[in-house]
């Protein structure tokens, strides 16, 4: 599909959100007085990131599934996309990081599953437990693509994700069902209601994208200051404990803020270019850049003497630009190669 400028936009400040939480989480284990770490809630709310991707995510891929020729193709594509590179960076943080070197852990780690009887354990790569619900999301979309009926194609996803919490709900989202129906699909769920608009109405007026920016960020900065209990942790989030109320405080606003740059006029600038270029660098940044802060964490010595604000900033910056540096060597060629090699074979089919 055409690449929305704007999206993009979104995309590169979700990335940087996740970088900045991460690094204020490095610098925060060794000082407590830093202005980013003691104003407000502004700690963790960075994390508002990963709740700000799935609605993309939700709106793009749900489009995407609707224009592939096949299941097969789909489910390829979207293989191609994620994995290679996610296991790459999860071999990265097993070499790096000592506390995550558990092999039982990696095993289930490399298939997007969570540790059996662990309904609140995290991935060897901590960032991997938002690529499980972006797996279940995808297979959703498949379900859809099978499913036939003359329903349109997002009633079909909207009737199988909701009838999937539902049925979590009936099981206490006890595992797996904590991931496969948990609400924070819902998220994604907002995202193809957004695509399902698109599709009869590609852009809107000003004022009401202007309203729903303002809306959106008016709901999400006022958690900034006001705090947002703990929705942001990972773990709560995945033994769906919290997953309700991150939905309520986080993904709605979210999805406010995606439907104002999804239906206001694309258009890009030379101020604008390099933001839409992070956006490009959106999954590398968001998983490399944690790699990077451990490389920094293991070398805080070289750079202990700033202050605790210039430390957040500066690994953050750091961290993002590694992230772009992945991106480059790794995300671009990897992608390519992937995508020359299935559509080969699926040609041969």
């Amino acid at each position: 599909m055409e690449k929305l400028q704007n999206l993009q936009m979104m995309r590169a400040v979700a990335a940087i959100l996740v970088v900045w939480a991460h690094a204020i989480d490095l610098v925060g284990k060794r000082h407590h007085d830093a202005f980013q770490i003691a104003w407000g809630a502004l700690e963790n709310f960075g994390a508002v990131g990963v709740d700000v991707f799935f609605v993309i995510s939700g709106f793009i891929v749900s489009l995407t599934a609707e224009r592939s020729r096949s299941v097969g193709q789909f489910l390829v594509a979207r293989l191609v996309r994620i994995w290679p590179l996610y296991l790459i960076a999860t071999a990265a943080v097993f070499a790096v990081d000592p506390g995550a070197r558990d092999l039982v852990t990696l095993s289930w780690s490399t298939l997007l599953q969570q540790v059996p009887g662990k309904p609140t354990g995290m991935p060897t790569h901590p960032l991997g437990w938002s690529l499980m619900f972006e797996a279940v999301f995808y297979l959703m979309l498949a379900g859809a693509m099978c499913w036939r009926t003359q329903r349109a194609m997002p009633e079909r996803v909207l009737i199988i994700g909701s009838a999937a919490v539902l049925v979590a709900g009936l099981f206490r989202f006890h595992q797996p069902t904590n991931i496969i129906g948990n609400p924070i699909i819902i998220e994604f769920l907002l995202g193809v209601i957004i695509g399902w608009v698109y599709r009869q109405r590609p852009e809107l007026p000003t004022w009401v994208t202007t309203v729903l920016f303002v809306m959106g960020a008016v709901l999400l900065l006022s958690t900034a200051m006001y705090g947002f209990h703990f929705v942001s942790e990972a773990p709560q989030t995945l033994d769906a404990s919290l997953s309700w109320d991150r939905v309520r405080v986080w993904g709605f606003p979210s999805a406010l803020l995606i439907a104002s740059a999804v239906f206001r006029q694309q258009s890009v600038s030379p101020v604008t270019r390099p933001v839409v270029f992070l956006g490009d660098s959106s999954y590398s940044i968001y998983l490399f850049s944690f790699i990077a802060l451990l490389l920094l964490d293991h070398a805080w010595e070289a750079w202990a003497p700033a202050s605790p604000d210039v430390a957040i900033l500066m690994a953050t910056s750091i961290a993002v630009l590694f992230g772009v540096i992945c991106y480059w060597l790794l995300e671009r060629p990897l992608t390519a190669v992937f995508r020359t090699m299935t559509a080969t074979r699926l040609a041969r089919v």
